[in-house]
């Protein structure tokens, strides 16, 4: 018997050596690629933490993404009607829009004296008023 304790001992470490090189080997093939792994957004579909999702009049902020479009100067920000204790407006394009209206795909987000802060697919966009140019 003490003849062959280094027969099994050397027969017991190759199986222990086999039997984790098959199960390692397993594991690989049932990997999910990073690519499909669920619950892992890639970093452009992710919202900015810093974003309220709630205004302060209670309104929610509308983050869904729908469509593509680049972002350009298309709005026309007009005049600022700002009130730091009650509901301002701003007319963009000859549209009067106050927090959490639609203009386009974008959302007014902010309203303040002399910009305004629209959001879209989770990015923000300011228009800065301004006054005395037509």
């Amino acid at each position: 018997m003490r003849k062959h304790i280094g027969l099994y001992f050397c027969l017991f470490c190759f199986l222990a050596f086999y039997s984790v090189a098959v199960l390692a080997e397993e594991q690989k093939q049932n990997a999910i690629p990073a690519e499909q792994k669920p619950n892992t957004p890639p970093v452009k579909d992710r919202r900015n933490p810093f974003i309220p999702l709630v205004t302060k009049d209670g309104k929610f902020v509308n983050l869904e993404q729908n469509g593509s479009r680049k972002q350009q100067d298309i709005f026309v920000l007009e005049g600022i009607s700002y009130d730091p204790r009650g509901v301002s407006y701003a007319l963009i394009g000859g549209a009067v829009v106050q927090i959490g209206d639609f203009v386009e795909d974008y959302q007014v987000l902010k309203i303040e004296q002399d910009k305004i802060v629209l959001i879209k697919d989770g990015q923000t966009t300011e228009i800065i008023y301004k006054k005395g140019e037509e």
